[in-house]
């Protein structure tokens, strides 16, 4: 049952409350939670016109740091783009600074948000300022009337912080009050990290307390917060009286670029499940180990019919009265392109009938030479080239390269503009009858087939370096350019298809325009394109590991024996190197007189036989 009020009077706006930083004040609790850059993100609004959740001022900035990338970037909404979420009343537990408030206030009828800690409150109503729809009050979930008014309450990254790193009751009591200020057919809905994600198997630190393992091993040590796994977190619901519909996330919730339901994962759409998300996820700023490929990891848990199970973040929707609407029965996933600017921004819905439905989240470009056109499609079966090349042989490579780049020179160029996105990512098959282009989505009137030729190896290259091993490349290969290098050469690839220089040079005038809308970040890209070509393959995803040197420590005292042993050895050596060089020195002293017999006796020799 859905709501779509225009009521804007709830029970908690019809509290007298007094407006403290632009907040209003509800309780005396006070949150201490505080990330240090609510300080930094407030003049950072208050230097812009647009605040918007897609705001093209607001995406620049986000490029900066990983503070303004988390206040700012469009993809903070995304969990809550999954969502049918339009014309609703919701109350937003946990507002923070007002990134996913923001979305809230410009999808639905009317958004109550919480937030306890005072500051990050005012920071959350500045985001919200110019929304009518939008009330942010300082104050917990304790606070509200308890009264059912609401279609949905939200909490995103909130659920981990109650009762600390126990509290199971403390979060069964919290799950209940939010379900009490719940309308008849609402829903809870609840984003969580899962301590068992395929970014914490492949080694990511865990992400409250920025240690491996500390999730996987149900934390040992206490901490700030607890995540579940999934059959806990249906557990905790349901003992809260709520039934469940349990979404996966990647790269997590705060920025999802791919949710999906357990019916992507049953049916014939399930390599979507590996083909969407972007690996390694970099949703923390936590440096991780290098000790296994999330990519494969995650494939072979959803190959092997796992994958339900170990999502990096889970999305929770929960009712007490039936299956909730906020994601359709049709819908199998939703996938987001968001760090991009504000033209270009993108969202494809899969459903049942094998459809892609693609929209904008913007509005498009003005025209130019570069033209974006996202379509709806049909998923198409098949495997790609580009995971033909992940398992292929060195020497079958070439013959890959060489497919694909006949597909590109036939097909890449037949309209008004190039297809500059025609990668091996980008075209399904094994031959070239066969061969077919999916998620056709750039094209440029200027920049040619060679364009495309360069660009689509150079993406593929990338992507290949962290899925194949360093010893699996043809001989001679010791960096990513090498590996470019190579694979242009056998694969056919001339001119400035194959020129690095030149392409690097038009991929980073063409990112910086999709990026951020205009050339500001040109420099930026290209020095990231010229540092990744120089990479190591040793330095990639399945190069040396740091498992490998797991007993260093135990052979630090071998060690330091070795040396004291070679200190001696050099000392034994630097003694026996002394005295041959007195020895010497005494033959040399020697050698004079003896140099000298020798001509007196050949003289008395020559005189003795000139006297016969």
């Amino acid at each position: 049952m859905r709501f779509a009020s225009s009521d804007t009077d709830t029970p908690l706006r019809r509290l007298d409350l007094k407006r403290q930083a632009g907040a209003l004040r509800l309780g005396d609790a006070e949150g201490s939670w505080l990330d240090g850059a609510e300080a930094e993100i407030r003049d950072e609004l208050l230097a812009v016109d647009d605040r918007s959740a897609v705001s093209p001022e607001l995406i620049r900035r986000a490029r900066r740091t990983w503070e303004t990338r988390y206040h700012f970037s469009p993809a903070r909404a995304n969990v809550m783009r999954a969502l049918d979420l339009e014309g609703l009343t919701v109350l937003e537990v946990g507002a923070g600074c007002g990134a996913v408030t923001r979305y809230l206030g410009e999808t639905c009828a009317n958004v109550d948000a919480l937030e306890p800690n005072g500051v990050r409150a005012g920071v959350a109503a500045l985001r919200c300022e110019d929304l009518d729809s939008v009330e942010v009050f300082h104050g917990s979930l304790e606070d509200v009337p308890l009264e059912p008014v609401y279609d949905a309450v939200v909490m995103v990254g909130v659920l981990e912080y109650v009762g600390g790193s126990a509290g199971w009751d403390d979060r069964v009591r919290f799950l209940r009050d939010a379900a009490a200020r719940v309308r008849p057919g609402g829903s809870v809905v609840c984003a969580i990290e899962n301590r068992l994600g395929a970014q914490y198997l492949a080694g990511a630190p865990e992400e409250h307390v920025a240690q491996p393992f500390a999730g996987l091993e149900d934390y040992p040590r206490s901490g700030p917060a607890r995540t579940f796994d999934r059959p806990t977190i249906e557990r905790l619901f349901r003992e809260a009286g709520l039934q469940t519909t349990v979404l996966g996330l990647f790269p997590d919730y705060k920025f999802a670029r791919f949710v999906f339901h357990d019916r992507l994962l049953d049916g014939p759409r399930r390599p979507l499940a590996w083909r969407f998300p972007r690996f390694p996820s970099t949703g923390s700023p936590h440096p991780r180990a290098r000790l296994a490929s999330e990519y494969h990891l995650w494939r072979s848990l959803v190959e092997g019919r796992l994958g339900g199970q170990f999502a990096n973040s889970f999305l929770v929707v929960a009712t007490a009265d039936g299956q909730p609407d906020l994601w359709p029965e049709e819908r199998e996933a939703a996938a987001w392109s968001t760090e991009r600017a504000a033209p270009y921004l993108t969202q494809t819905e899969v459903v049942s009938s094998g459809q892609l439905r693609r929209r904008r989240l913007a509005d498009a470009a003005e025209a130019s030479a570069l033209e974006h056109a996202p379509r709806d499609s049909a998923f198409r079966s098949g495997r790609p080239l580009l995971e033909q090349m992940e398992t292929a042989s060195a020497a079958a490579l070439p013959a890959l390269v060489s497919l694909w780049r006949g597909h590109v020179e036939a097909t890449a160029g037949t309209g008004d503009a190039v297809n500059v996105d025609i990668s091996p990512e980008h075209v399904l098959g094994a031959t070239e009858r066969s061969l077919v282009t999916i998620d056709e989505e750039w094209f440029h009137r200027e920049l040619g087939v060679d364009f495309a030729l360069g660009r689509g190896l150079l993406n593929a290259v990338f992507m290949l370096v962290d899925r194949r091993p360093p010893e699996a490349w043809p001989d001679g290969c010791v960096t990513t350019r090498d590996v470019f290098t190579t694979l242009a050469r056998d694969g056919g690839l001339r001119g400035r298809a194959a020129d690095l220089e030149w392409i690097c040079a038009q991929e980073a005038r063409l990112l910086s325009e999709i990026e951020v809308g205009d050339a500001s970040a040109e420099a930026a890209i290209r020095k990231h394109l010229n540092a990744s070509l120089e990479r190591p393959l040793a330095d990639g995803v399945l190069g040396a590991r740091e498992v490998e040197f797991r007993d260093a420590a135990g052979q630090v005292p071998e060690l330091h024996e070795t040396a004291r042993w070679l200190h001696r050895e050099v000392a034994a050596r630097d003694q026996r190197i002394a005295e041959l060089e007195v020895a010497v020195e005494r033959l040399d002293r020697t050698r004079i007189p003896a140099r000298e017999l020798a001509r007196e006796l050949g003289r008395r020799v020559r005189a003795r036989a000139a006297r016969r």
